[in-house]
């Protein structure tokens, strides 16, 4: 079965809203049939994982975190939470941040889901994200 015919759940974790037809296109453009949901904080994320978890509703294929996001929980904080609530997901965190920091600030003992840098350069984020789902 191809990539265009399964269905395939995505949750993105962005406050900039500017991104969002911009991310929307590039998954559509890899599969019209992709399922998209959008917050904008680590929190309502948690509250949409785990409403799926309690409802048996398929965990998402991929999720996509900026680390800054509005509330008090981060995109790598997220990322850490949810290795646990639904250790099947892909997991692809993105920031303006310089990848450096991003792996210091996640410990040199770490192993880190993938990295995307921003700007989003449309064609690297389709490839990343066509390689991960």
């Amino acid at each position: 079965m191809t990539l265009q015919m399964q269905r395939r759940r995505v949750l993105i974790i962005e406050d900039d809203h500017t991104l969002e037809a911009i991310l929307a296109g590039i998954l559509h453009s890899i599969s019209p049939s992709i399922e998209l949901d959008w917050v904008d904080s680590a929190e309502n994320a948690l509250t949409r994982v785990k409403q799926g978890i309690l409802h048996k509703k398929n965990s998402y294929n991929l999720i996509i975190a900026d680390i800054f996001l509005e509330g008090s929980i981060t995109g790598i904080e997220f990322w850490q939470t949810c290795s646990v609530l639904c250790p099947k997901s892909t997991f692809l965190i993105m920031s303006s941040m310089p990848t450096d920091y991003f792996l210091k600030s996640i410990g040199q003992h770490t192993i880190s889901p993938p990295f995307l840098s921003k700007p989003i350069r449309s064609g690297e984020c389709k490839d990343m994200i066509a390689g991960l789902l």
